[in-house]
């Protein structure tokens, strides 16, 4: 073999070893052919011809680490850069090719080389995994070279793995040392080159407890570390507001598990605005969304617990009123967290499914606050379509989406994901209908025969709409409108407001606007809302109060009449006189007869021969 790796990078890099491993003289370029050949510092020769063959900007990049210059790699180190193909040696990338140089930097006795080659590789290794396997090649070094400076980032690494893994007093202590490490000038100690790199790594490390802290349940304890990061991240020249949100976000965490008490201890001591705990969660909780760029996992992430947050506060708030606008407000919050991606971006991320499920999971515990039986029936089906796409999520092993077995798993849930992007993008009633009507067969339902059941719901919603506009005078309907929160404010049939009711009483023909007429009703579901039909019973008339002839067959043409179906007291006007009610006085309303006291007449007023016979009298002359 021409090049091999070492027994420690093997068994840590395997596929990379066995690409160096396999390659050829003929692959390899001149200079790099005559430094294998070499007998004398053979393994020094392959380390630099490495490094010349790397590209210009991971060049520049190791020089910098070299030279100490930052404690932090710059986040203009991305994966492309690193998959990037080696132009010398096409078999290899350019992370192939570093790694290739960390062996030999190792084989050769140049441990602060191997060092500043790791910190180069390192958010590399993070983003695919590989931190664990990088720190054990750490581990190997410092046991040969104990002396060797290792850069803050792959300390802090270390911490961040061992908070992962569970030994949280380890992580603490590997923080604690690094924190304290700028005072002592013992070698292997890092040298900050301005006061403000090492104020950027106290941050983290303040950063990091506090969330170590938060995992132990210590909130309360967690508060002030994460407000002293902030402090510390906004005091450097360039704002680390990446590193700001993300403390906002635990804050947010944080705060809304305090208890009042503990509150009211810490209000007493850091600037807080609000007077609830779980209010002032939720404000930090956007702080974190607006620093994070839109369309991102951390926007979602963060308008997640901060919706969760307002959640926690309204169902705390006593006024009808107020909670029905906090929980129309908090609907708009989850809508920015179900469609902070399309759906080709939540199947490349596990996290990102997670975040869709879980956020349509708090819109059902929102609806399920509603008194309107509408906005809980839609939450009931909606509650069934996340438990199914949780139950598919739990089958997704440690490699996500990324495998073929992931992959099949995801095509699985596609048709319910498509079904609720169409619901819940422009939730009109119509809408949550149409969903609930499709529940069971989409499940079962191809990728391809789902494009089909969209623009059905498409095309229902723009008939819906058409037939709204003409009928606005007569039948108010209550809709999303500007607030996709607004079924939280329907007013329930039961207390006689207006509002459309979903139940069980109204089957599926009876849709939400009993006016349209589409492929999916039957011709019994008439144009005329009133009309009765064996599938639909009184109850789900759009007035209830209609007079039919289904309800009262003889009393159609005067609403008045008294018949067999119809008492006096049922009649539409209380207060008519009817043959039934007065024979004797139809004629003349004010009369005075058997029946009728002038106390009951039309018009109390009225002069009457039995009210006032003088008076009548002269009248009648």
């Amino acid at each position: 073999m021409i090049l091999r790796l070492n027994k420690v990078m093997s068994e840590q890099f395997p596929q990379v070893a066995t690409k160096v491993n396999s390659l050829q003289p003929d692959d390899l370029p001149d200079k790099l052919k005559s430094a294998v050949t070499e007998d004398r510092n053979r393994d020094l020769n392959i380390m630099q011809v490495s490094l010349d063959l790397l590209s210009e900007n991971l060049k520049k990049y190791f020089e910098n680490a070299l030279q100490q210059l930052w404690p932090f790699m710059p986040p203009t180190i991305v994966p492309d850069m690193m998959f990037e193909k080696n132009p010398f040696i096409p078999k290899l990338c350019q992370a192939d090719l570093l790694l290739t140089a960390l062996n030999y930097a190792i084989e050769c006795g140049e441990f602060h080389y191997a060092s500043a080659l790791a910190f180069v590789v390192d958010r590399f290794m993070y983003w695919y995994g590989g931190s664990k396997v990088l720190l054990n090649i750490i581990d190997h070094i410092l046991v040969l070279s104990p002396s060797t400076v290792i850069a803050p980032q792959l300390t802090i690494r270390r911490a961040r793995i061992m908070k992962d893994n569970g030994n949280l007093h380890g992580a603490i202590e590997v923080l604690d040392s690094l924190i304290d490490s700028k005072a002592l000038s013992e070698d292997g100690q890092w040298h900050y080159r301005t006061e403000f790199q090492y104020m950027n790594v106290y941050a983290v490390c303040v950063q990091i407890k506090g969330q170590i802290y938060r995992n132990l349940g210590l909130w309360k304890e967690a508060v002030p570390l994460l407000l002293k990061s902030v402090e510390e991240f906004e005091k450097l020249p360039d704002k680390d507001l990446k590193g700001i949100s993300y403390s906002y976000g635990l804050l947010s965490h944080c705060l809304c598990k305090l208890s009042h008490k503990e509150y009211l201890e810490l209000q007493n001591i850091y600037v807080f605005q609000r007077d609830h705990p779980c209010y002032e969660a939720f404000e930090y909780g956007m702080k974190a969304a607006e620093l994070s760029p839109k369309q991102s996992l951390f926007f979602a992430r963060h308008c997640l617990q901060s919706s969760e947050s307002l959640l926690m506060y309204a169902v705390q708030v006593t006024d009808l009123t107020q909670r029905k606008k906090i929980l129309a407000d908090v609907i708009l919050y989850l809508q920015k967290v179900i469609f902070a991606n399309n759906i080709a971006e939540i199947s490349k991320s596990k996290e990102q499914l997670f975040i869709f499920i879980k956020g349509i999971y708090v819109m059902v515990l929102v609806l399920g606050c509603s008194n309107t039986s509408a906005d809980q029936y839609f939450a009931d089906h909606l509650e069934k379509a996340c438990l199914y796409l949780y139950k598919k999520y739990s089958l997704l092993g440690i490699d996500g989406l990324e495998s073929k077995r992931g992959g099949d798993i995801f095509k699985e849930m596609l048709p319910a994901i498509k079904f609720l992007f169409v619901t819940l993008k422009e939730p009109t009633i119509e809408r949550q209908a149409y969903f609930i009507t499709s529940f069971n067969s989409m499940k079962t339902s191809k990728p391809e025969e789902m494009e089909d059941s969209i623009r059905n719901g498409c095309s229902l919603n723009k008939e819906y709409e058409k037939t709204m506009k003409e009928r606005n005078e007569n039948y108010k309907q209550s809709s999303y409108e500007s607030k996709p929160a607004a079924t939280l404010q329907n007013k329930d049939r039961n207390s006689k407001e207006s509002g459309t009711v979903l139940s069980e009483e109204r089957v599926n023909k009876c849709m939400v606007d009993t006016n349209v007429v589409s492929e999916v009703r039957q011709d019994s579901c008439r144009i005329d809302c009133d009309t009765v039909t064996k599938e639909r019973g009184p109850e789900c008339m759009a007035d209830p109060n209609a007079v039919t002839k289904e309800r009262d067959p003889e009393c159609m043409a005067d609403p008045n009449a008294v018949t067999k179906e119809r008492d006096p007291e049922c009649m539409a006007d209380p207060n008519a006189v009817t043959k039934e009610r007065d024979p004797e006085c139809m004629a003349d309303p004010n009369a005075v007869t058997k029946e009728r006291d002038p106390e009951c007449m039309a018009d109390p007023n009225a002069v009457t021969k039995e009210r006032d016979p003088d008076v009548w009298q002269t009248l009648t002359q």
